[in-house]
């Protein structure tokens, strides 16, 4: 047996073994408790996956986990939507990642160990925009433009659901993974406000300290209001103040670094470096409102949030090569050397408009979107070293936008046509628009300065410059059809068939079909298979950057290093094609059991391959060319290029379970569920050179498996126990996760240059008491017990400065703590 699928098979072992343990113990008490309303198993109708009415997860076709607003909201203390989908959903993974850029700011998802842009996100069953920022640096996202969980506020949310398959047939591009889908709250007359405060207090072993830090402050409230009729507009507001955290050990100052360094007083020895989670501030807001017009509603809701962040970049040291390299400068401007700090204003709004009508044959809905993502980078603490002594010390360095405004028609018609339940035919229509600029900042960020000994541009960040403007848009049509009907009392079928055409690219068609069987009145099989489809985000068509290192050669000259647009002229002479859609073919089967009224279990494999995966290609470092673009172009200052391309074929296969169980206990209710994914992403192979690159160069690999984390970076396992209890007074939580083997790339020779983290546990721990007035106070942990993975390896830790890897998806925090007031009225 192979080492994976041993892993596999002891952590599947001892999840079942603790479900039934778990079970088993319950369900004696179950038999003596006396049958009242709050021991019956109310099933949640679920949106998501089908658009037949009162389909509940547990007869749908395919797998949908359902997670109340509540479950979230007492699942992560720091207020990060994001952090508190991964605590309760196993195949959902966001680590969190430092001096990277913008992906400091927009943390990047993976479902089921795919990629960031491959998952779909709804808001009330309506497209979700993406950010307009494309992550450009470090291995785990980069390429991909990721929705922003946190510019959806926690206390808008009535539940999510996440479909865990192929939806590209059913909602369009992006949902290869699957969707989540955001439902928001609704209805009149109750509200809500509350208030948090909670910090990170960890034992710090590479520095041998207790840091208490990251302290954050959280207000929110929301109150639906009621119109005429049965109608309601409901309201909501949050602010959140965070602090930054930072796990940086002990500089030794890197050997490559002038030897000047060492001499400066406490610069070796010192923390130097900032790794962890930087500063924010936000405020976020929701609307959502329907309104009765006699044979139909009308509704509306959406979201707007602001947010400031902060991260930062790695530490400039006085002489060293990234920096200020004259020694006069040096004592006058910084004299200890810098740490640059990124700085990002993200503007996030969203409103989506329209009139529906649900009758006993015939459903409709006519509605209008209008989305728009800004991200305003920047940097402080910083200098453009050419400037000199002149150099400002903060600089706006690139205006990312993205406009989206879509119209949709929607229609259901269920048909009586001797069918065990009406055929449900579902049929629609789309069209979106989209738009997506890049604006250079600052010139004083990417000038030339008078120093020609230094490096030119403002340090520590994303730096656009002139000829990395763009401003693209494109139009999108869709239509579908979506069937589904019970043909029998015991067999569902469904069907969904979509057409796209990309004003861009052209033509995608994605198909699906689903069953489920009924074996028994308890027992039901499932199964899917699908194919869908990814467009390429205008960001990855458009996206260009320069910036300047020194010459591959060895010499001391300032020489370009830029990602090209795919559709500029050295690219295209370098073999660049226009970037086409990703495909993929996903198989899933599984069951759901219930053999008791109080007890689920579910089963889900999956087989996804994906085609033409996009990526951003190796940097291509060659003398032939640079010779060829100097030749051709007249480019006399190029040293290295790379440009996206569909060059990768993929396929990921696993599997999920999970174990539901309720029941009376000690006069309240308690609910144990166990959660567990397995997945695995291989490399099936990957296109050939561009023969017009392979003419000039035929060295040259545009793709390598060990740069890049597509395979590894997700946990090969997860494991997610939970028990909650609670009763008219005490709401009581505990989850114990188990991220499973991640590995990644090392410069250690004598380790085969990789390095396996194994399973590390996480603890959380909450409880909540409710007073008669409607006051509630609560008090809680995440990662209560201080949890750290292993440390990186010696050759991997930059000189002691970054002891943690980023991409490991328990964190490198430690213990967050926190409490908890609300008021509920």
């Amino acid at each position: 047996m192979s080492q994976a699928k041993h892993v596999a098979a002891r952590d599947t072992a001892s999840i079942l073994a603790l479900a039934l343990c778990l079970a088993g113990a319950t369900h004696a008490n179950a038999q003596a408790a006396p049958t009242d309303e709050k021991s019956k198993v109310i099933e949640a109708v679920i949106v998501t996956g089908t658009r037949a009415p009162d389909r509940t997860a547990f007869d749908s076709a395919v797998p949908v986990d359902v997670v109340s607003g509540d479950a979230l909201r007492s699942s992560n203390g720091a207020g990060d939507l994001g952090d508190a989908i991964e605590a309760v959903v196993p195949s959902f993974n966001l680590p969190l990642l430092s001096a990277v850029g913008s992906a400091d700011t927009i943390r990047a998802p993976r479902l089921r160990g795919l990629y960031p842009d491959q998952v779909l996100v709804l808001i009330n069953g309506k497209r979700r925009h993406q950010s307009a920022v494309l992550l450009n640096e470090g291995n785990y996202a980069a390429g991909t433009s990721p929705i922003d969980f946190n510019s959806l506020p926690s206390n808008a949310i009535e539940r999510i659901e996440v479909l865990r398959d192929g939806a590209g047939a059913q909602y369009g591009s992006d949902a290869i993974a699957g969707v989540i889908n955001v439902v928001l709250k609704e209805g009149a007359g109750d509200g809500e406000v509350s208030a948090s405060y909670g910090s990170y207090r960890t034992q710090f072993e590479p520095t041998q300290k207790e840091i208490i830090d990251g302290e954050t402050f959280q207000l929110a409230g929301d109150y639906g209001f009621a119109l005429a009729g049965d109608g309601f507009v409901r309201l909501g507001l949050s602010y959140r103040d965070r602090e930054p955290t930072n796990r940086s050990g002990f500089d030794q100052v890197a050997s490559f670094e002038n030897a000047r360094n060492i001499t400066v007083a406490g610069l070796a020895g010192s923390v130097n470096f900032a790794s962890g989670q930087g500063a924010a501030e936000e405020w976020n807001g929701y609307l959502n409102a329907e309104l009765p017009l006699g044979a139909a509603d009308a509704y509306a809701f959406g979201t707007i949030s602001q947010r400031d962040t902060t991260g930062t970049a790695f530490f400039r040291y006085p002489f060293g090569s990234a920096g200020l390299r004259d020694e006069n400068l040096a004592t006058t401007v910084f004299p200890r050397g810098y740490l640059p700090r990124t700085t990002a204003s993200i503007t996030d709004y969203a409103l989506v408009a329209g009139v529906r009508s649900s009758g006993d044959v015939w459903d409709w809905d006519l509605s209008a979107r209008y989305a728009r993502n800004e991200f305003d980078f920047g940097g402080e603490n910083t200098l453009n070293p050419s400037l000199g002594e002149a150099s400002p010390t903060s600089f706006q360095t690139a205006l990312f936008q993205l406009d989206q405004i879509s119209l949709n028609a929607d229609a259901v018609r269920r048909f009586e046509v001797g069918f065990a339940s009406p055929l449900n035919a579902a049929f629609g229509a789309e069209y979106r628009w989209e738009g997506w600029s890049a604006t250079p900042g600052d010139p004083s960020a990417y000038q030339a300065g008078p120093v020609r000994t230094n490096s030119i541009g403002a340090q520590g960040g994303l730096v656009l410059r002139p000829q990395d403007a763009a401003d693209l848009d494109r139009s999108i049509f869709a239509a579908y059809v979506d069937l589904e009907a019970d043909i029998t009392d015991r067999l569902l079928l469904s069907s969904a068939a979509r057409y796209e055409n990309y004003s861009d690219f052209g033509d995608a068609v994605a198909g699906k079909l689903a069953a489920r069987y009924s074996v028994l009145n308890n027992l039901n099989l499932r199964a899917s298979v699908s194919t869908s489809v990814r467009a390429p985000t205008l960001a990855q068509q458009g996206f260009g950057a320069t910036d300047q290192v020194f010459s591959s050669t060895g010499t001391l000259q300032l020489v370009d290093r830029r990602i090209l647009p795919t559709d500029s002229a050295v690219s295209q002479a370098l073999g660049a094609q226009p970037l086409e859609q990703e495909t993929s073919v996903n198989y899933s089967a599984g069951f759901a059991f219930r053999p008791t009224d109080a007890l689920t279990l579910t089963l889900d494999a999956y087989h996804i391959s994906v085609e033409d995966r996009i990526q951003l290609s190796q940097q291509i470092n060659s003398a032939a060319v640079r010779s060829f673009i100097q030749t051709n172009f007249g480019l006399t200052n190029i040293d290295r290029v790379q440009f996206f391309t569909n060059v990768s074929e993929t396929k990921t296969e696993g599997f999920d379970a999970v174990a539901a169980y309720e029941t009376p206990l000690a006069g309240g209710d308690l609910n144990l569920t166990a959660g567990y994914n397995y997945g695995t992403t291989t490399f099936e192979g990957k296109d050939p050179l561009p023969p017009q690159l392979a003419a000039i160069d035929p060295s040259i690999n545009l793709f390598t498996i060990s740069g890049l984390t597509v395979f590894d970076a997700a946990p090969l396992s997860r494991s997610i126990f939970t028990a909650d209890w609670s009763n008219d007074d005490w709401a009581l939580r505990a989850t114990a996760s188990r991220f499973g083997r991640v590995t990644r790339p090392s410069r250690d020779a004598t380790r085969n240059r990789r390095h396996e983290w194994e399973g590390d546990w996480s603890v959380d721990l909450e409880a909540e008491y409710s007073f008669d007035n409607g006051v509630s106070l609560a008090a809680g942990g995440n990662n209560v017990f201080d949890a750290y993975p292993e440390q990186a390896f010696p050759a991997d830790n930059y000189f002691g400065s970054l002891p943690y890897d980023f991409t490991v998806p328990i964190g490198y925090n430690g213990a967050y703590y926190y409490v908890r007031a609300r008021y509920a009225f």
